[in-house]
């Protein structure tokens, strides 16, 4: 399938997505790059916003896509996430399999426009507080509309900060029995890890033995209902074992496989109530380049084989 718009621009050329023609919609990479590629229209309307400027509508449209809503932040006004509807020509195939809404959100941008705003937000994410922002109220209200459509199916997508605003709308739908498709693309982890993983591993141990300890019986339940409920969701994370902001994932998930190995996984639970299962995909790229959403458009530094992860 091909745009046939105005002049398809130059980043959308440079990023191979335009060579994406014939869209297999069973296909995980093809998912993982229109997915990429929705979150980086998020940006473009951003950027074209701050500069007065045209969007490039490449990015969803070569894949059928149209744009019905934009989602703005309270506090400046600026576009943190899109709506996506898709809407196929009668002559492309596989389309049966595609979701009918995408709901993408951007990461952080270095702009003066938008800075300040974002590293708030930022500061929120580490201190697990990103629940309270005006954000994550418009996201979620953006996503239950669009689930509430009879017959609809939903994909979120998210990079870096968007990653962590797309994974709370996941987990309150998973939490009402919705599991949303998800593709989350860096996203942070909360505990930045130390290179040998100390940082990650003592943190959690901590967490595990006041967990185990303190917490009665009725809360230790209701932690178990919550796990349960969200165990069901096996969202897809994008890690780049050089990327400071979301390596910590990766050792998150090899402690737990540990735990779990020497017979102590419960512990994992009780520490980690809200810990979900997860698809797993690595890339290769660069270490200068493993925070950005570019790595994730083509298969080319792609690691091929994801791995699922889950609580036992």
């Amino acid at each position: 399938m091909s745009y046939q718009g105005k002049q398809i621009d130059k980043d959308f050329e440079a990023s191979g997505l335009s060579r994406l023609t014939t869209v297999d919609w069973q296909n995980e990479n093809h998912q993982r790059s229109i997915a990429a590629s929705l979150v980086q229209g998020v940006y473009a309307l951003k950027n074209a916003r701050q500069k007065n400027q045209q969007v490039c509508q490449a990015w969803w449209a070569s894949f059928d896509f149209q744009l019905t809503d934009k989602l703005t932040d309270d506090s400046d006004s600026s576009i943190f996430g899109a709506v996506y509807e898709f809407i196929p020509k009668p002559k492309n195939n596989h389309s049966i399999e595609a979701p009918t809404y995408v709901i993408a959100f951007r990461g952080t941008m270095i702009r003066k426009e938008t800075w300040a705003r974002d590293m708030k937000l930022n500061i929120k994410i580490m201190k697990n507080k990103l629940h309270r922002s005006s954000c994550i109220e418009k996201a979620i209200q953006a996503v239950k509309s669009k689930a509430s459509v009879k017959g609809a199916t939903i994909w979120l997508a998210g990079h870096s900060m968007g990653s962590a605003i797309a994974m709370l709308a996941g987990k309150d739908m998973a939490k009402t029995g919705k599991f949303l498709a998800s593709y989350l693309f860096n996203p942070p982890f909360v505990a930045y890890p130390m290179k040998s993983g100390i940082l990650v591993a003592t943190t959690f141990m901590i967490t595990a033995a006041a967990t185990v300890f303190v917490r009665d019986n009725q809360e230790r339940q209701h932690s178990e209902n919550v796990f349960n409920d969200l165990s069901k969701w096996a969202p897809k994370l994008y890690l780049h074992p050089s990327d400071p902001i979301c390596s910590g994932y990766i050792l998150y998930f090899k402690l737990l496989e540990k735990m779990q190995r020497y017979g102590v996984g419960f512990v994992g639970r009780l520490a980690a109530p809200n810990s979900l299962r997860a698809c797993v995909t690595t890339s290769h790229t660069p270490k200068r380049n493993s925070h950005d959403l570019s790595q994730w458009f083509t298969d080319d530094s792609v690691n091929s084989h994801p791995k699922m992860y889950r609580h036992n």
